[in-house]
């Protein structure tokens, strides 16, 4: 099955992939635009979600790394409001993943994506829980030049299927 445009546009559907060099991603699409690999993978991209919430945590607080730049991207007054608004993005990235959120809350049709948080160790082989929904791109290519700068990854992803 897949995703309906009406679940694309209303729902904060988090999505999976992996890169060409194995680099786990998380994103989180703020009710705007997803890749194509994962609008005709919903059931197999749920139950990533699913595995996913269950796995163990690799990494701890002070093994991951957050935007030093978020507050360019999100308009949060209150440190329990960033708190909160970090947390699933803090959850997934311990358990391995690059976690990213969409920029343009606004625009759903943007496919500008922000990194949140990542591990400070790149590699993490032991959580590839999606197999079959692999890209072709290198985000960790992209990452490399500046990690903290949104960039469009559903063009990305989408180019290279």
């Amino acid at each position: 099955m897949a995703y309906s445009i009406f679940e694309i546009y209303t729902r904060d559907i988090d999505w999976f992939v992996y890169d060409e060099k194995f680099i786990n991603i998380h994103a989180a699409s703020g009710g705007g635009i997803i890749p194509n690999i994962i609008i005709q993978n919903n059931d197999l991209n749920e139950n990533n979600l699913n595995v996913a919430l269950q796995a163990p945590q690799m990494f701890d607080n002070n093994e991951i790394e957050l935007n030093p730049f978020l507050q360019e991207y999100i308009q949060l007054e209150k440190e329990e409001e960033l708190e909160y608004y970090l947390s699933d993005f803090k959850d997934m990235t311990k358990k391995g993943f690059f976690s990213f959120d969409k920029t343009h809350l606004g625009l759903r049709d943007n496919g500008l994506y922000h990194l949140v948080a990542c591990p400070k160790h790149l590699y993490c082989d032991d959580i590839i829980i999606n197999q079959r929904l692999r890209v072709n791109a290198s985000i960790l290519d992209i990452l490399s030049n500046n990690k903290w700068t949104p960039f469009n990854i559903i063009d990305l992803i989408n180019r290279t299927q």
